[in-house]
């Protein structure tokens, strides 16, 4: 490839081998979704429209595996627990790297064959090939599936002559495709590899967040819990019940244990990875996400033990009822979503965690309120976050006002003299600068964003804003406008 063409495809793949060094899978399933996509839905769900179709095919696999390994009435709720997984179901809609990855890596564990001369061995490959083309921790796949041979074969269930000859193949399909999937090492395959996982092992973006009241960041790792907290408060409870029946009954029933024993590997290799000290630490289960499938998996196979008498029945239908209601009242802000165990987000909030992180509270009411009291000469400011997202906003003609983002410490003071009339606000506690909290003190937000007005203990989501805007030329305000989705 020459120089020009070389630089006509860098340009066209911004990843893998430059910016952060995301592989490119996920830009081509995009890609496709907006293809397929009718012309009707608005351009949001376009582009949404590829990543829900991966992540719908993988939990009909994972339907389709479970009904084999174990019965149907697992694999049924197998797929209402990954449902009701309420951090699981935001991410599983967002067109970025989180939901391609968990979806390939649901593919990995469903199409794995338990025999090495199986013909689906080559499928399997293909899909965890496609696994390490969706983001840099599907590198990690195949760890749980490599553990759970090492325990075969130990067992002397398997022949490590034909272990090594199988993983050889697997290891050569799955690089082959990865590489057909990332067009940017194409030019330089060995160079382009070695900047790939320079730029994935060598982070330069430093985003801090909260977690139980201190600052954390590539230079101040999480502590090694970390990802054990965050899913015992944002799993839904009833879930993470249904999760230890489900430990219980792999570990006393001898036919499930190996299967049991592949997806707890599955479900380890996530949280261990995020536990590890130098890995980014920001936006709360968002690094991790690709562990609760397993969960919910698990938990579903703890629900169908249950499903034995009346009594037991009503208790699982009970629980899968909450759930419901969960996924409703916090709807769709379900990145915000914590437990009845800490409290719901009023408690986890107290607690110092953080109430948001990814702008879903700029919703299209939200950006209501600002087209009908912006003026066209007046300036908006946003603290700090995505410049893509506004500039997607804008293109689809969502906003009608002069708009910039701060990533730059300036202080109020200094704002107002450059003509900022009007400050957007994101609760995001790891991101405030000191203007954040002089605002906070100092003045009252002319507009509330919460997901619902009211509500009782910890389901009164009406006590936390998640989205606040600020009148920059008035420090008062006597009756603020709120938004939420109960209107």
């Amino acid at each position: 490839m020459d120089a020009r063409a070389e630089g006509v495809a860098e340009w066209s793949w911004s990843g893998t081998v430059t910016d952060e060094g995301h592989p490119q899978f996920p830009v081509l399933l995009t890609a496709f979704g907006k293809f397929v996509c009718p012309s009707f839905f608005p351009p949001e769900t376009q582009l949404r429209f590829g990543v829900i179709l991966w992540f719908a095919a993988a939990v009909g696999t994972v339907f389709y595996r479970l009904r084999l390994e174990f019965d149907t009435t697992t694999a049924i709720f197998s797929v209402v627990s990954i449902l009701l997984v309420p951090r699981l179901f935001a991410h599983a809609q967002i067109a970025a790297w989180d939901s391609p990855l968990t979806a390939s890596w649901m593919f990995v564990w469903a199409l794995f064959p338990r025999q090495l001369d199986s013909s689906r061995l080559i499928l399997w490959s293909v899909f965890l090939g496609i696994t390490l083309a969706s983001k840099f921790p599907g590198w990690a796949a195949p760890l749980p599936f490599a553990v759970w041979m090492l325990c075969r074969l130990r067992c002397g269930e398997i022949k490590a002559v034909d272990l090594a000859k199988q993983t050889l193949v697997v290891g050569v399909a799955a690089l082959l495709v990865f590489f057909l999937l990332n067009p940017p090492l194409w030019s330089s395959p060995i160079g382009g590899f070695r900047e790939f996982f320079a730029r994935n092992t060598n982070r330069e973006l430093n985003v801090s967040m909260m977690f139980l009241g201190k600052l954390y960041d590539l230079h101040h790792s999480l502590p090694w819990y970390n990802t054990l907290f965050w899913a015992a408060i944002t799993v839904p409870v009833g879930l993470l019940v249904f999760f230890v029946v489900g430990i219980k009954e792999i570990i006393r029933t001898e036919p499930k244990r190996w299967a049991g024993l592949l997806l707890v590997l599955n479900l380890a290799t996530p949280l261990i990875l995020r536990a590890l000290p130098g890995t980014p630490v920001h936006d709360g289960v968002r690094l991790f996400v690709t562990a609760f499938p397993f969960l919910a998996m698990l938990a579903a196979i703890g629900a169908a033990s249950l499903w034995t008498t009346r009594k037991k029945k009503i208790l699982v239908v009970a629980v899968y009822g909450v759930c419901t209601f969960n996924m409703l009242w916090y709807a769709p802000q379900w990145l915000s979503f914590y437990n009845f165990a800490v409290g719901g987000l009023p408690g986890a909030v107290r607690i110092g965690m953080e109430p948001t992180y990814y702008w879903d509270a700029l919703d299209r009411r939200t950006l209501d309120w600002l087209n009908a009291n912006v003026e066209p000469e007046e300036k908006v400011v946003f603290s700090y976050g995505s410049v893509l997202l506004l500039d997607n906003y804008r293109r689809w003609e969502r906003i009608r006002f002069d708009y910039d983002f701060l990533f730059e410490d300036l202080t109020l003071q200094e704002l107002r003299d450059s003509g900022v009339r009007w400050y957007v606000f994101q609760h995001r506690s790891g991101l405030m600068f000191p203007r954040d909290e002089e605002l906070i003190q100092d003045y009252s937000p002319v507009c509330v964003k919460t997901i619902r007005r009211s509500g009782f203990g910890p389901w009164n989501l009406g006590a936390v804003p998640l989205l606040e805007v600020y009148d920059l030329k008035s420090e008062t305000a006597d009756s603020p406008s709120t938004i939420s989705a109960s209107e």
